[in-house]
Order: structure tokens, then sequence, then C-alpha cells
């Protein structure tokens, strides 16, 4: 599996605009409320080895300008944002009829990691929130087991990934209203046991989830040997998330304590295609995979629902997000199919490029009950809700043996698919991005691929011809310092921060007690700013916590990022602490 990158990522919110979405969301309060974006626990650092999610959610606030195309006016812990109806007018989806029984269609799996002991429950809040009739334990619908197959035992609750769990599958529920859904448990986030957890899945369904991932820097095809054979699994379709970071990876420091840096998002783009060293991420740039990019909903003012790109703009700017991961992947080459599409080839020559197609990152109605803030419904996003929707879309059309045929629909039939060419580029996207790497363009780019489906026919195995699909003239002509549009910028070398001491929790983690986050010292000139979260949820900033009585046996750790002009961002990540009495 991938050669994972450790961050120690901050999760800061940042307030977002309000617009009233007519006939989608609910109208305005008074005073209006807005939503501010965050990634949830499981989508930060991880160990190397190890895998992250990419899904983010909203958290309510009070607004103090209305405006903006991206936030979602909602009441307080209601139903709000993209349903099930409004996803089948984005993709041109057959409306459910009586004969769609839940569980009558195909099997959709999700690899997740840790027990959601909840889910059935909360599976059936979502599907009568919307009328998608009950799908559960009982009647056969919903299935839940661990990583071997068997219903018992369950790994032990993860509240951090429950976020994720939910998410995918309220997606395929809204998606795909029939199908069976499956939910295969891994015992970790380590990659052996996500492998085993896939050869799971796709043992036991055709299509297969995966909104998980890591930095492909730097890997090698030993690394994912034994992924890529359940890859390669025949009759299988797997789709993953490409990532939420943007042209940014994450790099261990020296000294062995994570940073956010710009190693694999280069400042500048290259003179001929090829690996650019870009945030492709693992297993989405496996060549059997179905690297899932990301939108975000528009709504124009006829009431009408379009898409433009997720990036840099739509998130909460912390250093663990930044948009759509995509680009060329330094670690493999790129597979016949896709290599039929001229942009693709013409941006990454023989590597693979991720994405290949894209559906929403944002917008999400989703429920899951947060004992912290005793909430329900939320806002979910990340192209880790791009997979399971077009996991769920991939089984309606019964493509389970020729996913990437996408390539060759696309030249013959160009309409087949919705072509994003607006939205902000992911952050870092340097401005010579003339290959659309990491910003929107024209056909295939790197953070929507082809685009969004435009009817499951687009997703349906394709028996037409295979025509030429020539690399565009003004990708072939070499940069120069004279082609080079006069008001770039130079590239600014970023200096990294430097860290000393410990970074630890001070203080016995019980009710009303005070605790502080001691973590030695970063250079002179910059600034450090600490995030609390109580399991993976955060909760309050500055160097003090003050311990509650509701967060009794829950977990408590927190993020410390460094920032300074010219800088690097450093962020580290304090060992977790369980409360008691």
């Amino acid at each position: 599996m991938a050669q994972v990158r450790r961050a120690r990522a901050v999760l800061a919110s940042a307030t977002l605009l309000t617009i009233a979405l007519v006939g989608v969301l609910l109208a305005a309060p008074s005073p209006s409320v807005a939503a501010t974006s965050e990634p949830v626990g499981c989508n930060v650092d991880v160990l190397p080895g190890q895998a992250r999610c990419y899904a983010t959610i909203q958290r309510p606030t009070v607004a103090t300008t209305p405006g903006g195309v991206r936030s979602f006016t909602t009441a307080p812990d209601v139903a709000h944002g993209i349903t099930p109806a409004d996803i089948a007018t984005l993709y041109d989806l057959p409306p459910a009829s009586e004969a769609d029984t839940p569980g009558s269609g195909p099997a959709v799996a999700l690899v997740e990691e840790g027990d959601v002991p909840e889910l059935d429950a909360e599976l059936a809040t979502y599907r009568t929130q919307y009328n998608l009739g009950a799908c559960s334990v009982t009647s056969g619908c919903l299935s839940v087991v661990n990583q071997q197959g068997r219903t018992s035992p369950l790994p032990a609750a993860d509240p951090d990934w429950a976020w994720e769990t939910m998410m995918d599958v309220e997606a395929v529920a809204a998606a795909c209203p029939a199908c069976k859904i499956l939910v295969v448990e891994a015992a970790s986030t380590y990659t052996d046991d996500l492998d085993i957890a896939a050869a799971t899945a796709a043992a036991s369904a055709d299509y297969v989830s995966m909104s998980w991932g890591s930095s492909d820097d730097g890997l090698r095809a030993r690394d994912v040997a034994a992924s890529e054979r359940t890859f390669s699994t025949a009759g299988v379709t797997f789709v993953a998330a490409t990532g939420d970071f943007g042209w940014h990876t994450y790099i261990p420091a020296d000294d062995g304590n994570p940073q956010d840096s710009l190693a694999c998002g280069a400042t500048s783009m290259p003179s001929t295609p090829g690996d650019t060293h870009s945030c492709t991420s693992y297993p989405a740039s496996s060549t059997h995979v179905i690297a899932a990019g990301g939108t975000t909903p528009v709504l124009a003012s006829d009431g009408s629902l379009s898409e433009q790109m997720w990036g840099d703009a739509d998130d909460d700017g912390s250093p663990n997000a930044g948009g759509v991961s995509s680009g060329c992947s330094g670690w493999t080459k790129m597979n016949a199919a896709q290599a039929l599409n001229g942009r693709a080839r013409g941006a990454c020559g023989t590597a693979r490029g991720t994405a290949d197609i894209s559906a929403l990152a944002d917008g999400f109605s989703m429920y899951h009950h947060d004992t912290d803030t005793d909430r329900n419904w939320w806002i979910g996003g990340g192209t880790s809700l791009a997979a399971p929707l077009l996991t769920a879309m991939y089984a309606r059309a019964g493509n389970h043996t020729s996913p990437f045929e996408i390539y060759a629909r696309a030249t013959a039939q160009p309409d087949a698919f919705n072509d994003i060419t607006s939205g902000t580029a992911t952050r870092g996207c340097p401005i010579s991005d003339r290959w659309h790497l990491c910003s929107d363009g024209v056909g295939w780019d790197g953070p929507t691929g082809l685009g969004t489906p435009h009817g499951l026919e687009s997703l349906e195995p394709y028996d037409g011809p295979i025509l030429d699909d020539p690399i565009p003239a003004d990708y072939l002509v070499p940069i120069t310092a004279s082609a080079s549009p006069s008001t770039s910028p130079s590239p600014v070398a970023l200096r990294p921060i430097r860290h000393s001491g410990k970074v630890k929790v001070s203080g016995k983690a019980r009710v009303r007690a005070r605790l502080k986050a001691a973590y030695g010292s970063f250079d002179a000139g910059t600034t450090a700013t600490v995030t609390w979260l109580v399991n993976g949820r955060p909760v309050a900033h500055g160097k003090h916590l003050r311990v509650k009585k509701a967060w009794l046996k829950h977990r408590i750790r927190y993020v410390v990022t460094a920032t300074g002009a010219g800088r690097t961002p450093l962020s580290l990540t304090s060992p977790t602490v369980k409360v008691k009495r």
C-alpha cells in the first residue's frame, strides 16, 4: 500500500457566506446561519503505512454577510443541503420506481475503518427523511462485516471515522436507493488491514468504494503488490477518492516530525509532460481503480443546480485541505484506456493521471448524531463523497467489467459527460498550469477528469467505435521564458519551520481539570495556533482547555500549527488522552 507521509494538520474552520437555495434548501432564518467547512477527525495526519479518509463537514455558525455560491443556509439541526432528488437531477438519473425495492439492486461495498454501532439506526433516519424505503440489517439490504467478512466480532468503534462511514452509506442510498449496501470494517487504518478489507469487499460485491488514501509520492510498485492483486480482480469496479489537499502533500521532517510541504506540488510546471510530482493519492492512482475527483454545487438565479470544480476557495483553509488532489503520478504508467484521451496524454505523457471522472465533493445533506454538540444534520463533502456516489452510479449502470471505457465514450460522445469548466484552482496550483492538472479546463482536467456523469448511459459498457483523440496543439508548444505570461510571479521557495521539544498534553485528563498544550518551541518569528479536538472534532482554540463533564471517557488531543512569512506551515499533533472522572 502507499508510502504515507504523516502530517499533523490543523483543523481550522473559516466562516463561509450565505445563499438561500430555492426548492433545494430551507429559507434563511433570522439571523442567517451559514456553515463553515472542516476536515473530520479521520481526515488528518497518518503514520507511514496508514491511510486517511477524505471527508469534510460544515459546522453551522452565525453569518454576518450574506452572499456567495457554495454556502448552505440552514435552520439549526434540520435536514439541509443536496438531497437524493438533487443528485438525480444533477446526473440525470432515472427516477425511483415501485420496482426499486431497497435491496433488490446490486451490492455496493464500502471499505471503512472501525465500527459504527449506530449505523443501522442512522441510515434508517436518513432514508426515512428522503422517502428512500427501509434498508436494514434485519431486511438483508444492509450488511456490516469485519475485514474477514464475518458479522462478529466487529472492530472497536471509531468515532472519528464514523463521519466518513455514515456519509458513504448515505451517499450510496442517495444515488442508488435499491442497492444493497455492504460495509466492510477494517480493524485499523493500517494498509495491511485495509488490504484485507478490500479483498473481502471484492469477493462479496461487484462494486467497491474507497473513500481514503495517502500520497503516492515516492511509491514503488513493490510497495503495493498485494493491493494491486486485489484491484485487478476481474468483474469488480473499484472507485477511490483522489484526496482533498490540493496541489500539496505532506512529508516527514528530518527529525521525524511531519510538516506541510510543497514537495509534490511543483511551484511551476515542467517544460514537458509527465511526472510533475503532483499530489496524486493511492489507491486512486492505481491503473485498476477509477479516480474520483470532486465538484461543488452552484445555484443559478432561476433555481437550477449545476457544478463547478471543487477548489481552494471551497474548503476551510487548513493545511490538510485545498480542493481536489490531482495530477500525474510518478509511480505507475497510464493505462491503455486513459491513453486514448488526448488531453490526459498531453498533460501526463505516459504517467497515470488523476482524476478519471468526478461527482459532488461538497454540499451533501447527511445525518449523523454528534454527542458533543447534540446535533444530527450536517453538510458533508470531500472527494470521499464523490467516490461512493460514483460507485453507486456504476452499480445502477451495471458496469462492473469495463469502468475505464468512459474514455472511449467521451471521445465518441462528448455530451455523455457534464464538462466542468469553471471553479477555483486547487491550493498551490501554479499560474503556468496550461495542462489543467490542478485547474478546470475543457475536456479532461486533473481535478474533475472527464467531468460528471450525464445519465447512467455514460457509465455503461461501451461497444462503439474507438476514435482518434489527438493531443491539443497548444499542449505541444514547449514552455519557454518568452512564452510565459509576463504577469506570472516567480516561484517563491518557502523555508521550513524548525521545532524543538516534545509535543504532549500537560495536566490530568479529568472532568473540570485544566489541560495545557505543551509543544516545545518553534523558530523565532513564527506564530503557533492550537486547536483542541474531542473525539476528532474541534472544540476550542488556545493553549489551555477546561475539560467538560460531557467529555467523560472521550479522547482529547490538540493540533498546533506554526506559520510565518515565507515559511512552510508546520503542524504537529499531540498524543491522545482519555478523560476520566
